[in-house]
């Protein structure tokens, strides 16, 4: 399991490449509340990667979530004892997971 998002596009500001991203990977339009946490991590293929982690809103209807069937096949929502038992893509995936359940919003 991992979190919905991805990379810049050329020319996009953060808030357009996650709200587009967003809508890729969910269906969902989103109005961000505020920056939540980073991270670094190294690519396989290439050098360190900066992860910005958004607290987000979703403005849409969340009955109309979906998948692209691309990157992504499956959703789920995880509550705080189930995560911990859920098998995630990347330590830093957990790392800010364990924050958010842990830090008033």
């Amino acid at each position: 399991w991992e979190l919905p998002g991805g990379r810049l596009n050329e020319g996009e500001t953060t808030i357009e490449g996650l709200r587009r991203e967003i809508k890729e990977e969910l269906g969902a339009d989103i109005e961000p509340v505020r920056i939540f946490d980073t991270a670094v991590f190294s690519g396989q293929t290439s050098g360190n990667h900066y992860v910005v982690i958004y607290l987000c809103k979703i403005t849409s209807d969340i009955a109309d979530l979906k998948v692209d069937g691309v990157e992504n096949l499956e959703m789920r929502w995880f509550d705080k004892d189930a995560l911990a038992k859920t098998k995630l893509g990347k330590r830093y995936t957990e790392e800010i997971l364990q924050r958010f359940f842990n830090t008033p919003l």
